[in-house]
């Protein structure tokens, strides 16, 4: 229930909003959870609570997600001392990171508490040590840490303290160019996949971001599918 990826439906069936992939890379299987494609799920509402964000869709396994790990797998050293996922989402491209590295501090960070939640979940079910867990949107200022046990959140710093150093910035951020003004839009597309009205207001915040957090390192990496 705390998760919102199952439902009982009226004739008293436990119906899922998630599915489990399978998805092998560097010989080793990692099992991601998240939610069905759109097209499954436009039928379903998913409960938002008060805050209305907190319980929205994640992003489902697409071909740009799977496409970026393909790119992870022809690289022979990538620097991974400290991850960061912006719009994890399930956490698919920092839980596949953090493979190469016990060792590397992992960040995900997103503007829905559920992709959070789920993130934890997916890292919790693969034998990875939890990530640290950031709740804001780049947009804006800062992000707070999130403790998905007590759904608590830690005083808001700035992004540049939260990320600072960074040796690896990943992200597949949203895209679609979708009337900011429309709620009957807004909703239908979600929050994975709004790059507002433009299309590029995420795009370009995570460019100019990586710019002020990453690393001096010559090894330093913004790697972005969209």
């Amino acid at each position: 229930e705390d998760l919102a990826i199952a439902f009982v439906s009226r004739d008293n069936l436990l119906v899922p909003y998630c599915h489990v992939v399978p998805i092998t890379a560097t010989n080793r299987t990692i099992y991601l959870i998240t939610d069905f494609h759109p097209d499954v799920l436009s039928s379903t509402v998913i409960c938002a609570d008060e805050e209305g964000d907190d319980n929205a869709a994640v992003m489902y396994i697409g071909p740009d997600s799977l496409g970026l790990l393909d790119h992870w797998c022809s690289l022979h050293r990538l620097n991974c001392e400290k991850i960061v996922d912006i719009g994890a989402g399930s956490g698919i491209q920092a839980l596949y990171l953090a493979q190469s590295s016990n060792e590397a501090e992992v960040m995900c960070v997103d503007i829905n508490r559920r992709a959070l939640r789920i993130t934890k979940l997916n890292f919790d079910c693969n034998g990875f040590r939890p990530p640290t867990l950031i709740l804001g949107d780049i947009n804006g200022p800062s992000g707070q840490v999130y403790q998905v046990g007590t759904n608590q959140l830690a005083a808001p710093r700035s992004w540049k303290d939260l990320l600072e150093n960074t040796t690896m910035m990943v992200s597949n951020p949203p895209f679609l160019p979708v009337p900011i003004h429309d709620p009957s839009i807004n909703k239908r597309y979600g929050l994975f996949s709004s790059g507002g009205g433009s299309g590029e207001v995420v795009l370009s915040r995570l460019v100019g971001l990586a710019s002020s957090v990453l690393s001096y390192d010559e090894s330093a990496t913004l790697a972005i599918v969209s």
